[in-house]
């Protein structure tokens, strides 16, 4: 029945059914059932509905019949499935979806900016920026510009975001250039952004941001033009608004250390923001303030300068606080606080500042005066230097932008522009801003006019082109009245010199110069406002010009210069002497009546803004707001139809149609498509001197030249008088056809470079190896054992030992660019290694000349004798120092300690003991700096002194004792002297075993500590030990000699490699043991840090790590609570894996070649610092060891990863793309998982940047929760977590990292398990970490071999095997089962995993005998489109698959159309088939099964095909120019396919039964009423055919001209729809709705249909597939569920 665009209060239009007619009333049933009555006379008014204005299509210009409705409707359908872009032509509709989505990822970003055509791809904003910069690219190419308008709220601000984002992106991604025209966002939506009524995120001012390029498309420069700041919001805002953004976020920050001097309070303590609303949503203030900081940062303004800006702002507030009161005639201030504080951050005097506001001067000639002002005027002044503070900032801010954006850079040449300025406006209240900004959108709206109609129409008539009557609504009228000499503008600018003027003589002016102006409006009832109104291109405005005139005055205050240029702040003074010069320019070249106004700067800079609009190519992106609450998923269509209707796209969808996109002059269309046709007709072309005739001839060879790719339809292509007239679609394949041959002569460019290439690097390859090969026989050390064979005894001196390294490690540098590995590297990097190690160990001997560690001197003494250095004087002498140290270090300590007791006997022992070596005879075997030899001779004075003052004292004892008894008391006191002197003795040796007075129990001490330290081979506390052991000057016993000899051995490597070893082998894997691990850990720091034996050491590493591993995942058991393990286990997992650095799959630093630094010059990095520390400069490769393919996935992942933690500058709608970029390319494979993983762990570590931080660990959360790192990479995951969640969480940003962290190691665990059961269910334990060969088929019949873990999903292989295929558009192509004598194929779900495919075709092939292969091929093949000539791989593999499909074809089709299709196949193949054509032997059955399909080919007649193919062969061969590019051929034969009824459609066979078992159903509730396919055959045969567009059943009885088939579509408002589908066993059933022929009345109603067929379950999937593609919205939300 026929179905109607009906007028609807809900949907404007809605799709109805016509039910019934009578003579009066026609009766339409509509969504929902819903009954429409409409009189029958308006039946012809009513547009009817076609099926494809339902589908929602990606342009409406493909629309054969296009009006109001199919428009709306189109845009409608396609935001309910998050489709928020449509084209018409090249025009983008943008709607604003009010929820961030992921379709602004770098994959998709990369998608377009590698695009052959934007039109190739949906529509998007990327795809707007990559016209403009294919038109920079292109021959002659103009300037270009995207104009992007839109009503407040429209998302035209984020939209301009996006298309520099891109543009930076196209234009060489991050530098300085392109990071700083990011970080102007900050800036200017900061200070230029405000909450509206319409709008959160309004720029209430417009800007022109111009990117000037060279001629290799590189950034030269870049200008911000900022037009018409609102200023009046600074003062005042209604009740639902709120002022700039800025003030808010400095309210924000007001507690930070840097901020609080500025001394804020909270919003409602300020008159500028008190009455307005001071949260916006979805505004975070807080972070918006740290990105602005960034950006200052970024754009290099200084600390001092940021700190000047926020004093400004805080100005600013204070000074909206100062209040009036009147005082007689004059005015004086309330409360001197804010004034005071107001000056203070202004740096102005406060007495000065009170003086601009409350005095008023008046300047007559040279006399200057002043007046006082009233609290009114008062108040007025205030705010007026309120406005003008914030005003010049603004301005100084975008100049000091612009300095820094066009630093060395040219601003000649071609340019890129991106306007976004103020929608159309229309308040209760309207004054000269709102004139202003609605001025501007008449002049964008007349450039869109002129460029998209006039221009047009104009070329029509003059080249007598007939396209009917097209008409446009024209708005030339409204622009001349508004802005033209004599109009609104000019008259205003005029009452401002005129005395006494005032806004009503302003308004009499305007009545009486345009009374009669149709777009003029008069109010009918003159209110005490004046008031006039103006019929815009948008609606009707009525504008209150009261405020018009001094509005109009662009004159500061007189006060203010002076003021400005007093202040202590370098800004203000910089502002002040720029509003000086602008005075007294204008006062000097302007007449006295001639007065600056606000309106003539405007329209100036307008007119400027034309002039460069009108220099470039346009393009436009027309932004539309669904609803008004500014919330998702609401789409109101009226409001939507209001603005479709206002930016002129039906018009310009209506004159598309009609008329030509391109309208090229002769020349120029000769000139770019002359290589598309035949060299003949380009020979030909230069003999006609006629340029008309020229023409004329190229383009009849069109047709021809483009018949490989669809050829050219009546009334595509049009010749008029000067120029050349063509459609879009035909200057699109024009544009193909030519890339086609442009394609062709670069590949025969890329052969000669290649072979250049290749003979280069193989002549280098000769030149390297031979460079190495000379290396290695003059440095054949080593061979043999002995120290005639070291470097040092061959070359003679350590700088020459260097210089042979340096030269050896220059060629391996160059080896790096070679396609060959060094032949031997192993080898002469060990020897490279040790050569290295004797120049840093005869370094270090000279070193230690002087030291007084013999320790230190032992271990280089042991290095040297492993080394086999030859004798040198150093060793001996070295080992000299060490015995003298040995001795002479305690006995040094002994002395300073004796002499600080001064005891005599200490002094005694000590003298006895320096005797008991010799010293103090063989002076000069002092070691000089120990200063032995002074300190013995004052040991000596000392003991002599002591001796000679006890002598002295017995002698007065004696003296004073009794005569009687001093014979008796000085034998007994001998005798007590003598003992006590023997006990003091014993006392003394009992407590001081040596020389420096260490007792024996601390000796033991000592002695334990060097046996423990050497059972671990703690090599540390081995040091230290023996240190200590030295300098106290214990006796050598057998412990010491112990520690002596292993620390001596600990510095051999064969002694290293041994232990490693053996240690190694007493790990028992299932129990290993701390203590053994420990040591391991031990011996491997130690070999690292003496770069030894490295080989034993990586395998070491891997199995101590293991070790651990074991042991941590027993301890820890899935918790991450931290009193559950022994700080002894902690110590040893934080040994093992804290260093990410001993990871095996990272890359050695030699291998990483760094961060872009964005300089060519500069400072060399050092990568041992900076490859695993936080950075915002990019990578130049992977950090792991990736597969080759995946390097540039790799470095793509940390641009997603930079911008989403903040650290590059990309719009905020962008970053949930990109994370989500981040976690789909980690779910890519195994290795992809651990670079992504590493990279955050990188830019966590060390970030200055809390907010960064913060970022980074939500993308860890997230991958901890969805994505499996490998088992090597989990440990070092898990002890960075819990490191990072074991943090100080004094502070509220660590305490949520450290919660972040503890959740992350929660996930980690829950991940890690549920892995595991997954692993063991599919495959066997440990499944998951084999490597297994896979061998993929083409449709060409030629393999692939892939290898990748078992734990892989199909998606993760088509990653894999497109890489290697050099395939771009992965997500088109899909795997198939393929088994042994079945020719239908099977779509299998990407989700699958590789080891359960292989275990479930294990099983089949033992049951059935029928082994299954893995087929790769496209999933749907498009009946529209065309080859790539941009991706070679994808092309090839599409033609290959349309010739199969062709062959497996299942009906017949025309004799004569197949022939053609055969004698373009076999003149691509001309070279295979060339001996039988020759022969004209074609005929044999084996070769047309190769050209004609198998069901055209049953009755036989080979001579007859043969015949047929032979003819149209020669046809063919006269009209294609020889040489032709395989590419062409394959276009040719594939254009010729898609005419084919059935192309691109999956069939099967099968046959429609009435009935089935109830069991048999598979829809249980399926709709009782069953629809006959043919109501003529209930029960019929048919192929099930399914594309992208629905299901047809095709009679397996067809035949060419007489054939049955019938369609149902998914697109959910077709007439026949299908809506459901589901298989079980051999039989399908599909839920359609439609109208069943025996109740027509009752409307489209659901039917069942059942099939009975072999395929019934692949039937089922496919249909499923698609319609999931159909109701599934980008962010993978079920369109149904939204409903």
């Amino acid at each position: 029945m026929e179905r109607y665009w009906i007028p609807d209060k809900e949907l404007v239009f809605a799709p109805c059914t016509l039910k019934s007619q009578t003579d009066q009333e026609a009766t339409f049933e509509g969504l929902d059932n819903q009954v429409l009555v409409q009189p029958v006379s308006k039946l012809p008014e009513f547009f009817k509905v076609v099926d494809a204005q339902l589908l929602g299509v990606d342009d409406i210009a493909s629309l054969e019949e296009v009006h109001q409705a199919a428009v709306l409707h189109t845009v409608r359908v396609r935001f309910e499935r998050q489709l928020v872009y449509t084209r018409v032509a090249r025009i983008l509709i943008a709607v604003n979806p009010f929820q961030a989505l992921t379709i602004y990822g770098s994959a998709i970003l990369d998608k377009y900016r590698t695009a052959a055509d934007s039109l190739d791809q949906p529509p998007h904003v990327f795809g707007v920026g990559h016209d403009a910069i294919a038109g920079l690219r292109r021959e002659g190419a103009r300037n270009q510009a995207v104009l992007i308008s839109g009503e407040s709220g429209a998302g035209k601000t984020e939209t301009t975001k996006l298309v520099l984002s891109f543009i930076s992106e196209a234009f060489g991604g991050s530098g300085s250039i392109q990071d700083k025209i990011m970080q102007t966002n900050p800036v200017l939506e900061a200070f230029g952004n405000a909450k509206t009524v319409r709008n959160n995120n309004s720029s209430r001012f417009g800007k022109w941001l111009q990117v000037n390029v060279s001629p290799s498309l590189s950034i030269n420069s870049c200008t911000v033009t900022d037009y018409l700041l609102e200023l009046t919001r600074v003062n005042s805002q209604n009740a639902s608004e709120r002022n700039y953004h800025i003030f808010f976020q400095l309210l924000q920050a007001r507690q930070d250390a840097d901020m609080k001097h500025l001394e804020l309070g909270e919003p409602s303590s300020y008159e500028y923001l008190k009455k307005c609303q001071h949260q916006a949503q979805g505004v975070d203030d807080r972070q918006c303030f740290d990105e602005l900081k960034d950006a200052f940062e970024a754009l290099g303004f200084t600390l001092e300068v940021q700190q000047e800006v926020f004093r400004l702002i805080a100005g600013i507030l204070n000074l909206g606080n100062v209040d009036f009161a009147e005082d007689g005639e004059a005015s004086r201030v309330k409360d001197e606080k804010p004034l005071g504080q107001a000056a203070k951050q202004l740096g102005v005097d406060v007495e000065e500042l009170k003086k601009s506001m409350v005095k008023r001067r008046i300047v007559v000639g040279k006399d200057v005066t002043e007046a006082n002002r009233t609290a009114l005027q008062a108040s007025s002044a205030r705010d007026a230097v309120a406005r003008l503070l914030y005003g010049r900032l603004f301005k100084w801010l975008i100049q000091c932008i612009n300095v820094q954006l066009s630093q060395g850079g040219s601003t000649e040449g071609q340019f890129f522009g991106v306007l976004d300025i103020a929608g159309f406006e229309s308040f209760e209240q309207n004054s000269l801003e709102q004139l202003f900004i609605n001025l501007s959108n008449e002049h964008l709206q007349a450039h869109f006019n002129n460029h998209m109609f006039k221009m047009e129409l104009d070329d029509y008539k003059t080249e007598g082109i007939d396209v009917g009557s097209l008409t446009f609504r024209d708005n030339s009228d409204i622009v001349t009245l508004i802005d033209s000499k004599g109009g609104l503008l000019a008259l205003l600018d005029e009452e401002v010199t005129v005395p006494k003027a005032t806004d009503q003589t302003f308004l009499s002016k305007v009545f009486k110069a345009h009374e009669t102006h149709a777009r003029l409006v008069k109010p009918k009832i003159a209110g005490k406002i004046p008031t006039f109104g103006v019929r815009h291109f948008a609606g009707d405005v009525m504008y209150q010009s009261e405020g018009f005139l001094e509005k109009n005055v662009d004159k500061p205050p007189d006060e203010a210069p002076d003021l400005l240029k007093s202040s202590s702040m370098s800004v203000l003074r910089e502002i002040g002497t720029q509003i000086s010069n602008e005075l007294s320019e204008a006062g000097g070249s302007r007449m006295k009546k001639s007065v600056k106004t606000v309106s003539s700067g405007f329209r100036s800079s307008l007119a400027e803004l034309i002039k460069k609009l009108n220099s470039a190519d346009p393009h436009f992106i027309r932004c539309i707001k669904p609803n008004a609450e500014k919330v998702p998923d609401k789409f109101f269509s009226g409001m939507v139809m209001d603005q479709l209707t206002c930016s002129g796209v039906l018009e310009a969808v209506r004159i598309r149609q009609s008329g030509f996109a391109a309208r090229t002059p002769f020349s120029d269309f000769i000139g770019r498509y002359r290589m598309v046709v035949s060299k003949s007709t380009q020979a030909q072309l230069p003999g006609i001197n006629d340029l008309a005739e020229r023409a004329k001839v190229f383009v009849d060879a069109l047709p021809s030249a483009l018949s490989a790719i669809g050829g050219l339809q009546d009334g595509d292509l049009l010749l008029g008088k000067t120029k050349v007239f063509a459609r879009s679609a035909t200057i699109s394949k024009l544009d193909k056809a030519r890339d086609m041959k442009l394609l062709g002569y670069a590949i025969d460019i890329q052969c000669f470079w290649r072979g250049y290439v290749v003979r280069k690097m193989m002549k280098m390859c000769d030149e390297v190896f031979a460079q190495l090969k000379a290396w290695c026989a003059k440095n054949n050390f080593y061979a043999e054992p002995g120290s005639q064979h070291t470097a040092l005894a061959k070359l003679g001196s350590s700088s020459a030992i260097q210089a042979e390294v340096d030269r050896v490690q220059q060629i391996f540098t160059q080896s790096e660019k070679l396609p060959l590995p060094l032949p031997r590297r192993q080898a002469v990097e060990k020897v490279a290694q040790r050569m290295q190690n004797e120049v840093r160990e005869l370094e270090h001997l000279q070193t230690l000349a002087k030291s007084l560690e013999p320790v230190v001197i032992e271990k280089a003494l042991a290095r040297a004798k492993d080394l086999e250095l030859p004798s040198l004087a150093e060793v001996d002498a070295l080992q000299m120092r060490l015995g003298f140290l040995k001795v002479q270090l305690p006995l040094a300590k002994a002395m300073a300690a004796a002499l600080e007791e001064q005891e005599l006997a200490r002094l005694q022992e000590v003298m006895d003991a320096v005797k008991a070596t010799g010293l103090h005879t063989k002076t000069e075997d002092w070691i000089a700096e120990l200063q032995g030899m002074e300190l013995a001779g004052q040991v000596y004075d000392a003991l002599e002194k002591l001796k000679a003052k006890k002598k002295l004292d017995d002698i007065e004892a004696k003296r004073k004792a009794d005569l009687q008894q001093q014979l008796e008391e000085q034998k007994h006191e001998a005798k007590t002297e003598a003992t006590f002197e023997e006990d003091d003795k014993a006392k003394r040796k009992k407590t001081r075993t040596t020389i420096t007075g260490l007792s024996e129990g601390d000796q033991q001490k000592v002695l334990l500590s060097l046996m423990a330290a050497c059972h671990e081979y703690d090599v540390q506390l081995l040091e230290k030990g023996l240190g200590e052991a030295t300098a106290q000057g214990i006796e050598e016993c057998e412990q010491l000699t112990q520690a002596h000899k292993l620390l001596q051995n600990l510095e051999t490597e064969a002694f290293l490699e041994t232990t490693l070893r053996e240690k190694q082998a007493e790990i028992d894997p299932r129990e290993p043991n701390a203590e053994i691990l420990r040591t391991l850990q031990n011996l491997i720091n130690h070999a690292n840090e003496r770069n030894l034996a490295t080989d034993a050491v990586k395998e070491a590493q891997a199995v101590m790590q293991q070790g651990v591993r074991h042991r941590t995942r027993k301890t820890l058991k899935g918790t991450i609570f931290f009193d559950k393990m022994q700080l002894e286990e902690m110590e040893l997992v934080d040994a093992a894996f804290s260093d990410l650095r001993t990871f095996t799959g990272i890359k050695e630093t030699t291998q990483w070649r760094g961060h872009r630094t964005g300089r060519y010059f500069g400072a060399a990095e050092n990568l041992n610092e900076t490859m695993l520390r936080h950075t915002k400069l990019e990578l130049k490769a992977a950090l792991t060891r990736v597969q080759a393919g995946e390097e540039k996935k790799a470095i793509q992942c940390f641009r997603c990863l930079l911008g989403w933690m903040g650290d590059r500058p990309v719009p905020a709608c962008q970053r949930t793309g990109q994370l989500q970029d981040l976690i789909d390319t980690a779910k890519m494979s195994p290795s992809l998982a651990d670079e992504v993983y590493v990279q955050t762990m990188k830019q966590l570590t060390e970030n200055p940047s809390v907010r960064s931080a913060v970022q980074g660990w939500k993308v860890l959360l997230r991958l901890c929760q969805d994505v499996k790192s490998s088992e090597q990479l989990e440990e070092f995951l898990r002890n960075f977590l819990m490191r990072s969640a074991a943090r100080d969480c004094s502070m509220q940003e660590d305490a949520e990292i450290a919660a972040t962290a503890k959740q992350c190691v929660i996930d980690l665990n829950i991940n890690s398990a549920s892995e595991e059961k997954i692993r063991t269910s599919v495959g066997g334990v440990g499944s998951g970490a084999q490597v297994m060969p896979v061998t993929i088929l083409l449709v060409d019949h030629s393999t692939r071999k892939v290898h990748i873990e078992r734990s892989a999903t199909l998606e993760q292989l088509s990653q894999r095997l497109c890489e290697q295929l050099r395939v771009t558009q992965t997500e088109e192509f899909g795997f198939f089962q393929m088994t042994d004598g079945l020719e239908s194929h099977r779509l299998l779900p990407q989700t699958l995993v590789l080891s359960a495919v292989e275990e479930k075709w294990s099983k089949l092939k033992a049951s059935s005998g029928r082994a299954s292969h893995l087929l790769f091929k496209r999933k749907f093949l498009k009946v529209n489109e065309m080859l790539n000539p941009g991706d070679l791989g994808h092309a090839t593999l599409t033609y290959k698959q349309v010739l199969w499909d062709y062959l497996h074809y299942p009906a017949p089709e025309d004799n004569t159309f197949i022939s053609a299709i055969a004698a373009s196949i076999l003149l691509l193949e001309i070279d295979h088939y060339s001996e039988y054509v020759n022969k004209r032997r074609i005929d044999d059955p084996a070769i047309l099964e190769q050209l004609v399909p198998a069901v055209s080919l049953r009755d036989r007649q080979y001579k007859r095909w043969s015949n047929q193919i032979m003819n149209l062969l020669a046809q063919l061969r006269e009209s294609v120019e020889p040489g032709e590019s395989r590419l062409l051929g394959m276009s040719r034969v594939m254009s010729l396919c898609q005419r084919m009824k059935l192309f691109g459609a999956y069939f099967w066979h099968g046959r429609q039964v009435n009935s089935i078992e109830p069991e048999q159903a598979a829809i249980k509730e399926a709709p009782r009423r069953n629809c006959a396919i043919n109501a003529k055959s209930l029960e019929n045969e048919y192929w099930i055919c399914v594309d992208l567009f629905g299901v047809r059943f095709v009679s397996v009885d067809t035949q060419p001209g007489s054939n049955f088939q019938r369609g149902f579509l998914f697109a959910e408002e077709a007439v026949e729809r299908v809506y459901c589908c589901a298989a079980q066993n051999t039989v399908v059933q599909f839920v359609v709705k439609t109208v069943d022929p025996k109740d027509p009345t009752a409307g489209r109603i659901p039917q069942t249909i059942t099939i009975m067929s072999p395929a019934a379950v692949d039937v089922a999937f496919i249909v499923n597939v698609v319609l999931k593609q159909h109701y599934t919205t980008p962010t993978g939300q079920s369109r149904r569920s939204q409903k």
